[in-house]
């Protein structure tokens, strides 16, 4: 099991020592996927909340996935905050 330090070293941004015996990550804060390693929502997340953060992270990817428009609907609010960061404006909406 690795340590928040480990961790950090690389994703930096984590916020928590990897759960121990995580059912994605093995306590390991990392997993490989498609050739890539990718961070673990439980480096993110209190390990109280990792499983349950992980399995609507899932679900939410689901259904983003079977609806092309909600996909279309992120990208658009995204580059619109975009631009209002890159003009100095934010909408706290």
């Amino acid at each position: 099991m690795r340590t928040l330090e480990e961790v950090r070293a690389i994703f930096p941004t984590a916020n928590y020592a990897p759960k121990e015996g995580c059912g994605k990550c093995d306590g390991e804060g990392t997993y490989e996927k498609d050739g890539r390693t990718h961070p673990c929502i439980c480096i993110f997340v209190g390990p109280e909340f990792s499983d349950e953060a992980r399995k609507m992270l899932a679900e939410h990817a689901r259904n983003m996935l079977n609806n092309p428009q909600a996909i279309k609907d992120m990208a658009d609010a995204t580059a619109k905050a975009v631009q209002q960061f890159k003009n100095g404006k934010v909408d706290d909406k």
